[in-house]
């Protein structure tokens, strides 16, 4: 598997996948600016906002863009993800991942709402 289809897809699963995936996966003092909690978290702060919340059935990726550097890589790209009770959420997002022995883990990521134009 290539390296830009090994980040993409574990882009993925962090949508999809449960708190103990990001334990695995994430960066000991990771960011996420996540608008639904209307701030910045942090390292075990992201880990318990995971909790019971409902994760992703689906999400597609569209705009999908690459940037590596050595041991960084910043993917950039739309999202559109449905849950099972069928809410759907749309969003520019960012993630910065470095590399370390153990592979890829996720530093920080962002997510923008798209808003409906009306």
């Amino acid at each position: 598997m290539s390296q830009k289809a090994e980040l993409w897809d574990l882009e993925r699963e962090f949508w999809s996948r449960d708190a103990d995936f990001f334990a695995e996966h994430m960066a000991e003092h990771a960011v996420m600016v996540i608008p639904v909690q209307q701030g910045i978290l942090s390292g075990e702060e992201i880990l318990e906002t995971l909790g019971d919340a409902p994760r992703w059935q689906e999400v597609d990726f569209a705009d999908q863009q690459l940037i590596e550097a050595d041991h960084f890589a910043l993917l950039s790209y739309r999202a559109h993800g449905a849950r099972e009770d069928g809410s759907d959420y749309r969003a520019r997002c960012a993630t910065g991942y470095i590399r370390d022995g153990d592979g890829w883990r996720l530093i920080s990521h962002q997510q923008t709402p798209e808003r409906d134009a009306a």
